[in-house]
């Protein structure tokens, strides 16, 4: 008898250990951290893409379609490989290949197109839905429209395939460069083949960067210079430099660094610089003949022969802007084309529709009020920058401010 109740008694306490750890199994993926914080319910939401939504592909012809999210997904390579297809007015649709990264806790998905695009062409992106977070809240099927670039392509001409380091210096080498931490290995320029702007690619130019946010510079910058700038020389500026760019969402910003080679011509970059306030791919285009730019050193202007110098990624502090003081940058495939400017845009977006499943019928909510609600659930009379939850009659949705 005495082993029998020892027996059941084990067993209870078994059973309470294996429900206690299963309860705490549960609560961790239930909740979003450990300070009693209600449960994520809501599906992941896309905050950006490039192109942009109703927007258009511009001087490229092959664009990376680039989707983030404001969370982390649980991706799933085997399920999630095809969750992109993107079509035309004619149902054809364009081959290409879907990769995931995570970027700061956060997903960003990148179709990569195995050609080029048709000119002048409305398409319809359609990203399927299923794709979880890692609480197990599911997306719908989302669609948006962009024009594909309609000029065509005069001249072609890559400077830098920015696929190794030789010729260029350390990223704390140019005296130009103030702010860094005092580790040398915290700011590096090396190669990664993980991270590439095509197929075709092999690797792309990789930097590590580490700011000293009580540097007595009061200045934090990288010049992340090519002394072997000489061999990039033009003549004439009628044309577009562009280059791929991996963004981490920091909020510094970043540009290619040109080099007058007139008596006084000096630096140049453009102005104003990109701000890195997405993640993954993005193509950073600089029209030299149209675009305004600064002047780093020099009096000339931009006008006949340059070089490629370096380029330039500045930290900006600002009270309103939240920006990151490390963090990691990718470059890919540094151009200089032409493009016929005479030629005229045709396609529309309306050219393809976007199916009704997918357009939200607000207009039966436009008399209804709007509330705002925290992601605990707890209401708010005037929301800040941050996640809410937008109720507006039975139209309940999740939007970023």
């Amino acid at each position: 008898m005495k082993r029998q109740l020892l027996f059941i008694l084990c067993a209870i306490v078994y059973v309470s250990i294996a429900s206690a750890q299963h309860r705490s199994s549960c609560q961790s993926k239930r909740f979003i951290n450990t300070n009693n914080s209600q449960a994520d319910i809501n599906a992941p939401i896309i905050v950006s893409t490039t192109p942009t939504s109703e927007g258009e592909a511009v001087y490229t012809l092959r664009p990376i379609i680039r989707i983030e999210y404001d969370e982390e997904l649980n991706w799933d390579e085997d399920k999630n490989s095809n969750c992109i297809t993107i079509t035309d007015a004619n149902c054809t649709e364009y081959a290409g290949k879907v990769t995931h990264n995570v970027v700061h806790d956060k997903s960003v998905i990148h179709f990569y197109f195995s050609n080029d695009l048709p000119l002048d062409k409305a398409l319809l992106v359609k990203v399927s839905g299923g794709l979880s977070d890692l609480f197990g809240n599911t997306t719908e099927d989302f669609y948006f429209r962009f024009l594909s670039e309609y000029r065509p392509m005069i001249t072609q001409e890559t400077i830098l395939t920015l696929d190794n380091t030789t010729g260029w210096w350390s990223p704390n080498g140019s005296g130009s460069t103030k702010g860094l931490t005092a580790e040398d290995s915290d700011n590096t320029w090396d190669v990664s083949s993980s991270v590439t702007a095509s197929q075709e690619s092999e690797s792309s130019c990789w930097l590590h960067y580490a700011f000293n946010p009580t540097s007595t510079d009061g200045l934090w910058q990288i010049r992340q210079y090519y002394s072997s700038g000489s061999t990039t020389s033009h003549n004439n500026i009628n044309g577009i430099l562009s280059f791929w760019l991996y963004g981490d969402a920091s909020n510094n910003s970043v540009s290619a660094m040109l080099r007058a080679t007139s008596s006084s011509g000096g630096l140049k970059y453009q102005d104003p610089q990109t701000k890195i306030d997405f993640r993954g791919w993005k193509l950073i285009t600089w029209d030299l003949k149209n675009d305004a730019y600064t002047s780093f050193t020099g009096t000339d202007a931009l006008t006949a022969i340059w070089r490629f110098d370096s380029f330039f990624l500045r930290h900006i502090t600002e009270s309103n802007i939240d920006t990151e003081w490390n963090g990691d940058l990718y470059f890919d495939n540094l151009e200089f084309n032409t493009w016929d400017n005479s030629a005229t845009r045709k396609a529309q977006l309306n050219d393809v529709k976007i199916p009704a499943s997918n357009i939200e019928d607000i207009t039966s909510f436009n008399n209804e009020p709007i509330e705002y609600f925290n992601p605990q659930g707890i209401k708010v009379n005037k929301p800040q920058k941050g996640i809410y939850i937008k109720r507006q009659g039975s139209a309940i949705t999740k939007i970023v401010l």
